[in-house]
């Protein structure tokens, strides 16, 4: 059976249990910070965001035990342990508003590994069905129509990360972030999700490890449009929804000379600091666009 004709029914089945949900679709290379990323989201969803907006509460309703593991290893110095492929760690964060007319609204943030990433994203030259169902099919359970990475399709929001340890190579690397946004907007075209041609669901950029640019005050955009601007470029031409960047960090440990001890070895700075301020606006834009 040919993939137009098998995905249509595929898509139907998936539709009905994942097109409500707020999936957040975290999207990078390997050993980017996608892990640390959530880690840090939650952190600063405790200890910083929820003074700043009391009229918000949360509430972590799966994934609570994968949290305090990463949280843990964090605050004994160590980084998180990378994201092994095919597995998937879901995080569920509900935020309400008090009060009888509150909203509330359900983020969920999978974990998935950088090598996925390459597979969803990367690869042969296949057009848009054809790599709609390779996602769907990826690590599909026996009995199951799709696999534990559909839910990439059907995001509410997109999170694109970039390493800036690495922005000396972002120019090289600006290919393969222009694919995922090319296929990002695949996605959307085989559910018809796009109006005008272009995708209209959010898309953050996040910088990570913010702290090893060149520049560390320069602004977000500005650090990419600098370095990487055939992937702004593919943005503004898939994408119409609403955008935004920050730029997140955590220390890591240095010496004297405000060099790192051991680049290869790399071990969080303890007490546990980082760009919270820049997490609770992530965390704000989040619950506000999602």
């Amino acid at each position: 059976m040919s993939t137009q004709e098998r995905l249509p029914n595929i898509l139907t089945q998936v539709s009905a249990e994942l097109a409500g949900k707020n999936y957040v679709a975290i999207l990078g290379l390997s050993g980017v910070g996608k892990t640390v990323l959530v880690t840090l989201i939650n952190h600063a969803l405790d200890n910083y965001f929820l003074d700043r907006y009391p009229e918000i509460t949360s509430r972590i309703s799966s994934g609570k035990p994968f949290l305090e593991l990463c949280e843990n290893n964090m605050l004994d110095g160590e980084f998180p342990q990378r994201t092994q492929p095919l597995s998937r760690d879901e995080i569920v964060i509900q935020l309400s508003r008090k009060g009888m007319t509150g909203t509330t609204s359900e983020i969920r943030l999978p974990d998935i590994s950088g090598e996925d990433f390459n597979n969803m994203c990367m690869g042969d030259e296949i057009t848009g069905e054809e790599r709609a169902l390779k996602v769907l099919e990826m690590a599909k359970p026996k009995g199951k129509p799709y696999g534990d990475m559909g839910y990439v399709l059907y995001a509410k929001m997109y999170l694109i990360l970039l390493d800036c340890s690495k922005s000396s190579e972002w120019e090289k690397l600006a290919t393969r972030h222009a694919q995922a946004l090319t296929t990002i907007h695949e996605f959307k075209e085989v559910l018809k999700q796009t109006r005008n041609g272009k995708v209209e669901t959010p898309i953050g950029i996040i910088l990570t490890k913010a702290d090893a640019l060149p520049d560390p005050d320069q602004r977000a955009e500005d650090a990419v449009r600098s370095r990487m601007r055939r992937f702004l470029n593919t943005l503004d031409s898939i994408h119409g929804g609403k955008r935004e960047f920050f730029k997140l960090h955590v220390d890591v440990e240095r010496n004297t000379d405000n060099a790192i001890t051991d680049p290869t070895n790399l071990k969080v700075r303890k007490p546990l600091t980082y760009s919270h301020d820049e997490y609770v606006r992530l965390i704000s834009w989040m619950h506000e666009n999602i």
